[in-house]
């Protein structure tokens, strides 16, 4: 049997299973998922399984899903408020499966096979949320649009919000991503016509790879996407992106593997980097970031470093942009810093940058 979990039920397992070390992911084929009822203690051993990993059934999410994937599935009609019927392109599904000696999440799989939504069933069934929001008038599509977008980073960089407190909780760093950009935008043009799949594939040619944080994600949104989404359009950085140094920059530098800028215009050799919260750096990291930034500067790289301060408001933010922009100017293109300077004097504009960075790292101050 193969049970089958969506909405925001399948995205904290998949959460989950990025944080765990105890738990692994494996692609499905094509799979077709009719909409109908599973029942029986294979369902209850899952349900008892995941209880620990994400919470109860009852405090999630009123999107919690269960369905089958296989004829003759069912569907627990107590958790059940929508399903999707369809046949889902290899990649939609991934399994989720405890590795040997997996801890709590061993008998995750006792009886039936447990599947979730991948990355880009991810963002659809999200979109689709939305979309929800923005038909009553709760949320502006624009808006809509960058959480997608927002997701869609996490997912395609090295980082995993909390399950359960996706917004307040700690996050995991470092990790693989679950799949690429372009790999994410390929299954959705073959996905079936579904509730969510317009507002998914109009959000995935802004998602970027490679983003290490939800600051970096941030960073990148307000300073990039262009002002129909509330960003600055500041051309297209490349995150995380390995800078090779030639062999004579080598026998000085003080890092050995290599440097990683969070967002680099390599056009304008201009970077930024996040340092964190300051309060709560030891001496040896402090000391590591100075070099780092030294190290840049021999390979020609302008770096403004940057924190939550930078972003805290939307004042703060286009001050650090206005700066971004005099460099970007001395680099050779002053029509940038002249475009941004008008948009953030426009108080439609700015409203849409407050409601950018309440959505997305609340709470937050418009410092103003």
């Amino acid at each position: 049997m193969d049970i089958a979990f969506t909405h925001h039920t399948s995205l904290a397992l998949l959460r989950t299973a990025r944080w765990d070390n105890d738990l692994e992911l494996r692609a499905t084929g094509a799979m077709s998922c009719p909409s109908e009822r599973v029942q029986g203690e294979a369902l209850d051993r899952v349900l008892d399984a995941i209880a620990p990993l994400i919470g109860e059934p009852s405090s999630c999410s009123p999107c919690w899903t269960v369905r089958s994937s296989r004829q003759g599935g069912s569907c627990d009609a107590r958790i059940v408020e929508r399903l999707r019927s369809g046949v889902f392109p290899e990649g939609s599904y991934l399994e989720i499966r405890p590795k040997p000696n997996g801890g709590e999440a061993a008998h995750l799989t006792s009886g039936a096979r447990v599947l979730i939504e991948g990355p880009a069933l991810a963002l659809v069934s999200y979109a689709s949320f939305l979309s929800g929001l923005v038909r009553t008038g709760a949320m502006e599509e624009w808006l809509a649009v960058d959480n997608v977008i927002a997701l869609g980073d996490e997912l395609c960089g090295s980082y995993a919000r909390s399950a359960t407190n996706p917004m307040g909780g700690d996050c995991a760093f470092g990790l693989a991503p679950v799949a690429g950009r372009d790999e994410t935008a390929k299954l959705l043009e073959a996905m079936p016509r579904v509730s969510g799949l317009r507002l998914a594939r109009r959000a995935i040619g802004y998602v970027a790879d490679g983003s290490a944080s939800p600051m970096e994600t941030l960073h990148r949104m307000m300073e990039t996407l262009p002002p129909k989404l509330a960003g600055l359009s500041i051309g297209r950085p490349k995150m995380n992106h390995r800078i090779e140094p030639s062999p004579q920059q080598r026998k000085v530098l003080s890092i050995e593997d290599g440097m990683r800028p969070d967002l680099y215009w390599e056009e304008y050799g201009i970077a930024i980097e996040h340092d964190g919260e300051r309060g709560h750096l030891t001496r040896r990291r402090w000391r590591s970031d100075h070099e780092r930034i030294q190290d840049y500067q021999v390979c020609g790289i302008k770096v403004f470093p940057a924190t939550f301060e930078d972003v805290g408001s939307v004042d703060r933010l286009n001050a650090f942009a206005e700066k971004l922009c005099h460099a970007i100017a001395e680099a050779g293109n002053p029509g940038v810093g002249k475009r941004v300077r008008a948009l953030i004097r426009n108080d439609r504009f700015r409203a849409r940058q407050r409601e950018l960075l309440a959505s997305l790292l609340p709470p937050v101050s418009d410092g103003e």
